[in-house]
């Protein structure tokens, strides 16, 4: 239904979308596709390479762990047995806003140098 150029929105009522989600934690178990396991790992390898350091690589297995997580949750909201390669491109994205919005510098390059207090070079300096 839509009223001009504003939309209405029927929200889901709170105690049907607590039912879901217990639904979905209970019978939904995704497991990743062929598809979707090469997007993650590409990913990540890509963000190893182009983040390695002389003081080492601030991208670990946990962040490889962690997209997978997500998209086996992506996955699982949807009620779904796979895990699909638009799951995993999702992620993806995910992941790259957030590691741009964290440690990005004015440039939009990303630094890690900040990474102890989770700011960027950029972001310190605009505090101080």
């Amino acid at each position: 239904r839509s009223r001009g150029s504003q939309e209405c929105f029927d929200p889901i009522p709170h105690y049907l979308l607590r039912k879901y989600i217990a639904y979905g934690r209970k019978w939904a178990k995704p497991c990743l596709s062929e598809e979707a396991k090469e997007v993650l790992s590409e990913h990540y390898l890509k963000l190893r390479r182009e983040h390695r350091n002389i003081d080492g690589t601030p991208i670990t297995t946990r962040q490889l762990e962690s997209m997978i997580r997500l998209a086996e949750a992506r996955a699982r909201l949807e009620l779904r047995e796979v895990v699909t390669a638009q799951d995993a491109k999702d992620v993806v994205e995910i992941i790259t806003e957030s590691l741009n919005d964290v440690f990005a510098d004015t440039l939009g390059m990303v630094d890690f140098r900040g990474s102890s207090n989770h700011m960027s070079q950029a972001k310190r300096t605009k505090v101080f």
